[in-house]
């Protein structure tokens, strides 16, 4: 239901005056027990929680949150069907838990793609075709090939480790056999 109550003026007649008040009771009572349109202009809501909802709440189109301390909190799951963008140039993502990516993950930016402060446990192949730096262990489960130059730090635990350009390492303990080329 649209907006349906006109503006009113000390010059209105009386029925004028009904006639509103009967459209603003009707107004009242859609908007508390029906779906409400407001076509034009904006809704302002200054109290705190603004707006609630028990049901699904839907929205077609944008959703802000702006202002000195403007924030959007989801107290459980949230859904995005589309592209995320995360703006901030800082930190844009932050999580106190686990983040389970269940496709690729990209680092495609300029300057440092992925960096693990603390252990990075791969469960499967580790593909790396940059140069890379570990300084810390590197444990890997399945496969690892390295298509760059790589500089461990620590240990080394692999299944297999390939390396097209050269492995420089001060020890190297081969627990099989070792085959190592050295007419160069």
């Amino acid at each position: 239901m649209a907006n349906l109550v006109s503006i009113i003026s000390t010059a209105n007649t009386f029925f004028e005056w009904v006639a509103v008040t009967v459209n603003l009771a009707r107004e009242n009572n859609t908007l508390a027990k029906q779906d409400y349109t407001k076509d034009t202009g904006v809704l302002i809501l200054n109290g705190t929680p603004s707006i609630r909802a028990n049901g699904k709440a839907t929205f077609y189109n944008t959703i802000e949150s702006t202002g000195p301390g403007s924030n959007v909190y989801v107290d459980n799951t949230l859904t995005v069907g589309g592209l995320t963008s995360l703006l901030n140039t800082e930190f844009s993502l932050v999580t106190g838990g686990k983040a389970n990516i269940q496709g690729p993950l990209f680092a495609t930016g300029p300057n440092t793609g992925l960096s693990v402060s603390n252990t990075a446990n791969i469960g499967a192949s580790l593909n790396v075709i940059g140069p890379t730096t570990l300084d810390n262990v590197l444990t890997v489960t399945g496969d690892s090939e390295f298509k760059s130059n790589v500089l461990i730090r620590y240990n080394v635990t692999a299944n297999n480790v390939q390396s097209n350009i050269a492995v420089n390492t001060r020890t190297l303990s081969v627990t099989g056999t070792g085959f190592v080329d050295v007419s160069q």
